[in-house]
C-alpha cells in the first residue's frame, strides 16, 4: 500500500499531466473516474482524504466544496510540481 505522500505525489502529477496553473481545479471525481485511473486499491482509496489533507498541510493544494468537492493548485504546488517555471 502506497503512503498518504505516495498518494498526494500522484495527485500532483495529475495536476502536471493536464498542464493546469495556479489556481486551476481538478474536480475530485476526476481521481476516480476511468479517464483518470489512479490504480488506487481499496485500503489506498480510503486513504485518500489523507493525501488530500496532506496536500493542504503542506500547502500544494485546497481543498475546496462548491457544487461538489475540488481541489485548487496553490502556487507551491506549482513550483512544486514545476520547479523549472518558477513564478517570482
Amino acid at each position: 500500500m502506497r503512503t498518504k505522500e505516495q498518494i498526494a505525489e500522484l495527485i500532483l502529477n495529475v495536476f502536471k499531466e493536464r498542464n493546469i496553473s495556479v489556481g486551476g481545479i481538478i474536480q475530485w471525481k476526476v481521481f476516480y473516474s476511468s479517464d483518470f485511473n489512479l490504480n488506487l486499491t481499496q485500503e489506498e482509496r480510503e486513504a485518500f482524504p489523507d493525501a488530500v489533507s496532506y496536500l493542504e498541510n503542506e500547502g500544494y493544494a485546497l481543498y475546496e466544496e462548491e457544487r461538489e468537492p475540488l481541489l485548487r493548485l496553490t502556487q507551491i504546488g506549482f513550483d512544486r510540481i514545476n520547479p523549472e517555471n518558477k513564478t517570482a
